[in-house]
């Protein structure tokens, strides 16, 4: 079996980093690392991380074995920043061959580590990205994804079943160590969109197949928590410039 960390960003959800701990420990007890970070957070997710770890990931033999670490950044990274963060954890001080990174709304509710197995037993070093939620073809066409998935999908994924697609929707998403030391890692130059398409095309470009496959996620937001700004700031529209000034005529 593979050799697995799981990566959360937080960005102030004090009431849920325990919703999203019990997750790690109920049904990803195989896992090897987990490492938290939290976003330029001002309410108490770092505390309630603190108080709330050990006894919800650690306490029983069965995860004894988990390294458990945590980072809190002073100025905001935002999910393209905590990528990269958790990427950088990843390759830099951990062993390990697979990171998952869910979103800090999304509390794994199946037996997620067991799910992957087959898949990259079948692409092995040909795997590029792998996404969790939805995958799709240029221009959002042809969507497939999990059945937990808002999006209006074309078909839905089964936890395990996957399709391969050259775009994919974040969250959660799936790095292999070998993909890593391929493509590298995220261009901080988008703010919040179409980073993941560029990485995408980055992949393809390295000769990879990304690919979809179906995760048992619970995705809800609930407790105290800011609201953010990334649907009004502009940035999609300067996404979307970077984007296509980056690849021209095969962006859309």
């Amino acid at each position: 079996m593979h050799k697995y960390m799981i990566g959360y960003g937080v960005w102030n959800k004090q009431d849920m980093v325990g919703w999203l701990l019990e997750g790690i420990g109920a049904y990803a007890p195989e896992v090897s690392c987990v490492h938290f970070v939290f976003d330029s957070c001002v309410d108490a997710s770092e505390a309630n991380f603190d108080i709330m770890y050990s006894q919800l990931i650690k306490n029983v033999a069965r995860t004894a074995h988990v390294h458990i670490t945590k980072w809190a950044s002073k100025e905001p990274l935002h999910e393209i920043g905590i990528h990269d963060a958790i990427m950088h954890h990843f390759m830099n001080e951990t062993d390990c061959d697979v990171l998952i990174v869910p979103q800090d709304d999304q509390r794994i509710c199946d037996p997620i580590l067991l799910r992957m197995e087959g898949m990259l037993g079948h692409f092995g070093s040909r795997i590029g990205l792998i996404g969790g939620r939805d995958g799709y073809f240029e221009g959002l066409s042809k969507i497939v994804g999990s059945v937990w998935s808002e999006s209006v999908l074309t078909e839905r994924l089964q936890p395990g079943v996957w399709c391969e697609r050259p775009f994919l929707n974040s969250g959660p998403l799936i790095y292999t160590r070998d993909m890593i030391t391929k493509v590298g890692y995220h261009d901080r130059q988008f703010e919040h969109w179409y980073a993941w398409d560029d990485y995408c095309m980055r992949c393809r470009d390295a000769g990879l197949t990304s690919a979809v496959v179906g995760t048992g996620i619970r995705h809800i937001k609930f407790g105290r928590a800011p609201n953010t700004t990334y649907y009004t700031d502009g940035s999609g529209d300067r996404d979307r410039a970077r984007f296509r000034s980056k690849w021209g005529k095969k962006a859309w």
